[in-house]
């Protein structure tokens, strides 16, 4: 067997066919990889990466394997050394192990001078080496099981013709059937639920997974069922020249128990899986809870995912990635459920596009538009990185892109990559919660009005359910006819979280003794509140007013500083901040601080810029069964203002400086978590309850509130008038329409009401793991862009010649006749 083995590779290195064979793969490898520009060209896509490798090399494998094993038995047979060879103390297995061990050999010395394609991007990263090793491992080993796969194929092809011209057109087209193929027919969406088992029959479907860097049980399965079925017909085809009735039927029954063995390897693999992940930062292992919410899903869910389209431009590189990683995601939703379905679709394809992009708007999905250059100038592309998620009679959206203020669209990208789970996840709970938890917006004391809260509402809407709370509304006992109070606590606490939006008028007792004594029964709040009475609509008319403050007004200072926090009556400036028009252009406002996540937690993390609007200062106070987190700072260059005091829109012209901010950072949101003393603790209770014996807990069970000192924060704007938007309708929270920024605002209200109303632990997810980024160095691939093409087309090419010269000056060394 090893003589036959080193036979094969001698004739293929003999030939200069070998070698051509070999220099054609590598210079379509450096070509398109390397010189031309395109999605393939690994210079081009801005990551360290060789991925245009791997997205290339099954088409390319696809001709250069059959030409490597084309003679492989047809030239026995045309020669007549098959008869020979079967005479030998060799079985057909050993004969064809021998074969596709050789053949296996060269197609990985094929492969070897890739490996100068790695040690380019390694040093072409920024840094250096900033390169997942792990997941371009992993993309080898799919690379090398789609070569054996190919490979048994075209051993088969080769056996049952002596002609190697046929063969080669065989093997080349039974691997096309085989890796595209079934994938085609799948597509055409006539088979319905059986679409997924014929994708899963393909090679390209178990090629993707692996190729990601992700080792599954059931890929490798796949490709040892193929490999051994293709062996098995060839054994069948060798045995056939001494068949008899008998041998035929004995020979036919073997192969059928080896097909059944794989099939059934390949049946009960699919349930009892196993998965290594080999990316760095394990990007493909699923968290405990999104594996959960999978095995809920007992019917089919599909994600219609709106990133297709020609992304072949300059500056989609970022779009191809993110469509790649959501891709990827979905399939490893679907590797743990296969009622897991996905289409791509191109929102800017057909005749119907204008309505299209209408209904994705209506429904949620954000648009992103992206500068594309095109005959006769540039051309505005119009995009939609978001997804439609239906199940039953359900379908939420889910937008795919994390847009950040003040950062490229490969940072945008990267935020989005390490968000993706969790929005995902967070989507299948939404559609598979059936008992969803109650927000109360409390009413009573000048709260802001629907149509300003509206589109946090409507975002809270899609997984929980919303109403409004008036607690100056009591429910009369339809006994006594006299107001009840206890039906009002009863009421209040059908609510699992209340919402205080900026109260303009006084908390009266009996007020603050129904909310405390929502709070000691475990009850969650969330404080949105103006320390300062200082609204931005007092300078529409005239140029400055004086602030003043309104904590003693409210009557909840005292609440408040029982559970931990006292807030301050002043107003914050930040050097870093948002801007006002002031009609003739944008000037800094430094009233608007423009804050960033300073706090690693679940709420803030990868987390836009957020907008606070004339916010104060909060002060933490000893409370020892509180656990404080704070959730918005703003940056090292803030002050305040004390109050009483004049806000002028003078300050927007002073050139204001670093230095005139003190280097101090100041807290305006803050987490409270743990067990809340009651402020009828040792107190007496309003006299309007002694009558009605109402019993309240001095501590409260276990619960959060989480304290603004801005009101504002959760307001969203009413549109000045456009084209799309009639004048007085409501924006997106966090919508600045003057600069057309979007800021953060919304998903950290959104964020924090699932970190306290989720009992699943999905917030969870968001702190899993950190996706590194891995760019090249984009200054350097300027500079050396010819030495590094030219060196990776030519080198490769260059070591298969000096390997051929080496090789062949050493056979005639070693066979020469001497003289």
């Amino acid at each position: 067997m090893i003589s036959l083995f080193l036979k094969e590779i001698r004739a293929f290195f003999n030939s200069v066919t070998g070698y051509l064979v070999i220099i054609v793969f590598l210079l379509l490898n450096g070509v398109f990889l390397w010189l031309l520009p395109g999605s393939f060209n690994l210079l081009d896509a801005g990551y360290a990466g060789i991925d245009g490798l791997f997205m290339i090399s099954p088409w390319v494998f696809m001709f250069l394997i059959p030409a490597i094993t084309m003679r492989m038995f047809a030239d026995e047979k045309r020669i007549g050394t098959m008869e020979f060879l079967l005479t030998k103390p060799l079985t057909e297995l050993q004969i064809f192990s021998a074969k596709f061990l050789a053949a296996l050999s060269l197609v990985l010395f094929s492969l070897l001078p890739t490996l100068l394609y790695y040690f380019s991007i390694h040093q072409l990263g920024e840094p250096v080496g900033n390169v997942d090793s792990g997941a371009t491992a992993g993309s080898y080993i799919g690379l090398f099981l789609l070569g054996a796969a190919y490979i048994s194929i075209g051993l088969f092809a080769s056996s049952i013709t002596d002609n190697p011209i046929i063969s080669f057109i065989l093997a080349a087209l039974i691997s096309f059937v085989f890796f595209f193929g079934f994938d085609a027919v799948a597509e055409l969406d006539v088979f319905g639920s059986m679409d997924l088992l014929i994708y899963s029959l393909g090679i390209n479907e178990h090629y993707l997974s692996i190729s990601r860097g992700v080792i599954d049980s059931r890929d490798v399965l796949y490709f040892f069922g193929l490999i051994v079925v293709f062996a098995a017909l060839s054994r069948l085809i060798m045995q056939s020249r001494k068949w008899d009735k008998k041998s035929r039927l004995a020979d036919f029954t073997q192969f059928g128990l080896v097909l059944a063995l794989a099939v059934m390897l390949n049946v009960v693999g699919a349930f009892k899986f196993a998965r290594i992940d080999l990316t760095a930062e394990g990007r493909y292992s699923l968290n405990e809870v999104t594996l959960n919410l999978l095995d809920e899903i007992e019917d089919p869910m599909l994600f219609k995912v709106y990133l297709d389209g020609e992304f072949n431009f300059a500056g989609a590189a970022d779009l191809l990635r993110l469509k790649k990683e959501t891709r990827q995601m979905l399939e490893e939703f679907r590797a743990y459920n296969s009622n897991i379905e996905f289409e791509f679709i191109d929102p800017n394809e057909g005749d119907d596009s204008r309505e299209l992009k209408q209904v994705l708007q209506s429904r949620g999905l954000s648009p992103y538009f992206i500068e594309s250059q095109a005959e006769g100038g540039s051309v505005r592309l119009e995009v939609y990185p978001g997804a439609l998620v239906s199940y039953g009679d359900k379908e939420i959206p889910i937008n795919l892109l994390e847009s950040r203020i003040g950062t490229n669209s490969a940072s945008q990208v990267n935020a989005s990559v390490q968000e993706m789970e969790y929005n995902l996840a967070s989507g299948l709970n939404t559609l598979l919660t059936t008992n969803r938890p109650l927000i109360g917006f409390l009413q009573g004391h000048g709260e802001l009005p629907a149509r300003f809260v509206v589109s946090i509402a409507t975002d809270l809407s899609e997984s929980y359910d919303i109403d409004r709370f008036n607690i100056k509304e009591y429910p009369v006992d339809t006994v006594t006819g006299e107001v009840s109070l206890v039906d009002q606590i009863n009421r209040m606490n059908r609510f699992d979280m209340l919402i205080v939006a900026k109260p303009e008028q006084p908390f009266n007792e009996t007020d603050k003794f129904l909310i405390d004594n929502y709070i000691m029964n475990g009850g969650r709040i969330m404080w949105f509140i103006d320390p300062v009475a200082a609204a931005m609509d007092s300078l529409t008319q005239k140029r400055e007013f004086l602030a003043l403050p309104q904590m003693e007004k409210l009557n909840i200072d005292d609440m408040l500083f029982q559970y931990g926090v006292r807030l301050n009556t002043n107003l914050i400036q930040d050097y870093v901040c948002g801007y006002v028009n002031d009609m003739r252009s944008l000037r800094k406002w430094i009233y608007f601080p423009a804050i960033t996540a300073r706090v690693d937690h679940p709420i803030t993390k990868d987390l836009n810029v957020l907008k606070l609007n004339m916010a104060s200062e909060i002060d933490t106070v000893y409370s020892p069964n509180i656990k404080k987190t704070p959730l918005l700072v703003t940056s090292g260059n803030s002050r305040t203002q004390e109050v009483p005091g004049i806000v002028s829109l003078r300050t927007l012209y002073s050139d204001h400086v670093p230095e005139e901010f003190p280097s101090r950072n100041l807290l305006a949101g803050v987490l409270l978590e743990g067990h809340f003393t009651s402020i009828y603790k040792n107190r007496l209770k309003p006299r309007s309850l002694e009558a009605q014996n109402i019993r309240l807990r001095d501590s409260s069970e276990w619960t959060q509130q989480i304290v603004i000192a801005d009101g504002d924060f959760i307001r969203n704007e009413l549109s000045f008038g456009s084209r799309d938007r009639p004048a007085g309708s409501p924006l997106k929270l966090g919508f600045d329409q003057l600069t057309g920024h979007q800021y953060g605002n919304t998903e950290f209200i959104l964020n924090a009401v699932d970190y306290m109303l989720d009992d699943s632990g999905l917030i969870d997810v968001r702190s899993t793991r950190e996706i590194k980024m891995r760019l090249l160095n984009n200054a350097k691939v300027e500079d050396e862009r010819l030495t590094w093409s030219i060196l990776n087309t030519a080198v490769p090419v260059v070591f298969v010649l000096v390997f051929g010269v080496l090789y062949t000056w050493n056979r005639r060394r070693k066979y020469a006749v001497k003289a």
